[in-house]
């Protein structure tokens, strides 16, 4: 079966989720999914469930603090976990069915990775495996390349209201 690419983009709320909804299909079926989490560390509510499942999954192991507010050794720290996440990725798209880049656009809009590598890597990739990318905001070199794409719109959420992200509802 031929394998496609999807872009989940935009504000809303869902990327993630649909792409572990793809995820779950795909084991529904008996495919070796592999996620790779970008910015993350691995701890929401989803990824402990999925943690139960068989699929693979690697996470950023983050600090507690945000990217910016990183001193420059943290970061320089951070941006060798971050290549070193994608170095993984790059290997393991041949050992799968379904691979998930989750973020992967926010890292290298922090200059932490190469769009021109996640292009290449779509382009080259096993004609079998389908791969899943989320992102807040992407860019038209990558949605020339991708099959399927989605924006996700923020009109209304909570946070909006000053409620902070919920256990099992946001994270």
């Amino acid at each position: 079966m031929q394998g496609y690419v999807h872009l989940y983009s935009g504000d809303g709320k869902g990327k993630t989720t649909a792409a572990i909804g793809l995820i779950i299909r795909q084991l529904a079926i008996q495919k070796n999914v592999a996620l790779f989490q970008f910015l993350k560390d691995g701890t929401s509510s989803e990824i402990n469930f999925l943690r139960t499942q068989p699929i693979q999954i690697h996470t950023s192991q983050m600090s507690n603090k945000f990217y910016v507010q990183m001193n420059e050794q943290e970061k320089q720290e951070f941006t060798l976990k971050q290549q070193q996440l994608w170095n993984q990725a790059t290997k393991t798209i041949h050992e799968v069915d379904c691979l998930v880049l989750d973020e992967i656009m926010d890292a290298i809009q922090l200059n932490l990775l190469e769009l021109s590598d996640l292009i290449h890597l779509i382009k080259h990739k096993p004609s079998h495996v389908e791969v899943i990318i989320t992102a807040h905001q992407v860019e038209q070199e990558l949605v020339d390349v991708v099959d399927y794409y989605t924006q996700f719109q923020c009109i209304k959420h909570p946070y909006q209201k000053g409620i902070a992200a919920r256990k099992g509802i946001e994270y």
